[in-house]
């Protein structure tokens, strides 16, 4: 799930994206979060950058929580470069490149979830993204993503649902007990064994849905796992 951040030339970003010139632009819905404090930028802009003649990039702030309300950027290649300065160049410029992720399958709306970049990257950070509408994230789903690098039980009632590094699955009901609760247990993978990693209690609500990302803390090498509520959004990009 996590892309790879790449630095993009000049000239190979003419002749990639050349081919993307006829096609006709949309307007991507997308929303963003930072997920650690050190990658919220105040002045962050976003661009397709198959697309040059557009002066400016659309102002797209990055906050540590998920925003409601999507901004809308055109495109056609339907890859997206963020930036911290808005002129077309900064994305050639590795100090103002913030990371860059493509609308994944034939999404047209999506969340777009900033992680830490690793070490020798040139963007600041790596992209996480999933499909926003509501037919791939229905309310009352569950999402979960794996981005650590061990495998990783997670327990819902009495039900497990295993993740190797890098698995996604998405559970349309997860199960509950009366008052749409879940008893929640996770454990990671010590050998042949599965040790403790964390318990809860999880609610749901038919109106809403939840995304859980199983990841490492880089400072302190632990896997942890942390929930995001969030609302469908309240109507779909309409298909060309």
């Amino acid at each position: 799930m996590i892309r790879s951040l790449l630095f993009i030339p000049a000239m190979i970003g003419a002749t990639t994206f050349g081919a993307f010139a006829q096609q006709p632009a949309f307007q991507a819905k997308i929303r963003l979060m930072a997920f650690t404090p050190d990658l919220r930028f105040e002045h962050a802009f976003a661009r397709d950058p198959s697309i040059q003649d557009a002066a400016e990039a659309i102002s797209t702030p990055i906050d540590t929580h998920l925003e409601s309300d999507p901004f809308m950027v055109p495109t056609r290649s339907r890859k997206i470069v963020f930036t911290t300065k808005p002129d077309f160049g900064s994305i050639n410029r590795p100090n103002e490149l913030i990371g860059e992720a493509t609308l994944p399958g034939n999404a047209r709306s999506a969340i777009f979830i900033f992680l830490p970049g690793k070490a020798g990257d040139k963007a600041k950070s790596q992209i996480m993204v999933f499909d926003d509408s509501k037919q791939a994230f229905p309310a009352g789903s569950l999402n979960v993503v794996n981005i650590s690098p061990q495998a990783v039980r997670l327990t819902l009632e009495k039900k497990n649902y295993d993740f190797t590094p890098g698995k996604t699955i998405l559970i349309p009901e997860p199960p509950t007990r009366p008052g749409n609760l879940t008893g929640m247990r996770a454990s990671v993978q010590k050998g042949s064994e599965w040790a403790p990693l964390s318990t809860g209690i999880w609610s749901y609500t038919k109106s809403r849905r939840k995304l859980a990302i199983i990841f490492q803390n880089l400072a302190t090498t632990k896997i942890e796992l942390r929930t995001i509520e969030d609302l469908p959004p309240a109507e779909e990009v309409p298909k060309p």
